[in-house]
């Protein structure tokens, strides 16, 4: 039988984080900008570097709940070029885990004896 997971996204940080990288990033004399939109099932993102335009979607997948939201954090980390290779000193990521308290559900299925 497939364990369900439980996956906790801490976004405490990323106003932060992001602030961060907008400040390396204007260091370098580009012009940027990159406008984020939410809908109902998707995010609308608008990017636009040194004059080149992009306009993209990250649609809701039904069988992932987080998987749009942490697609919308690699699109960020990508656009402004800040994910970094595996043989830098550092790099960034975006990592998953179950939450602190999670309880996985009971099934009938799952308990044993007279119900």
């Amino acid at each position: 039988m497939k364990e369900e997971k439980a996956i906790r996204v801490d976004f405490s940080e990323l106003v932060s984080v992001l602030n961060k990288l907008v400040s390396e990033r204007k260091q370098d004399n580009e012009k940027w900008e990159l406008t984020i939109r939410s809908e109902f099932n998707c995010y609308i993102l608008m990017g636009d570097i040194e004059g080149v335009k992009r306009t993209w979607t990250i649609e809701e997948d039904e069988n992932d709940a987080l998987k749009m939201h942490e697609r919308l954090l690699w699109e960020i980390i990508e656009f402004f070029q800040m994910q970094g290779s595996r043989y830098d000193k550092e790099r960034l990521t975006i990592v998953r885990k179950g939450g602190d308290k999670y309880v996985k559900p009971l099934h009938a299925r799952d308990i044993k004896g007279d119900v």
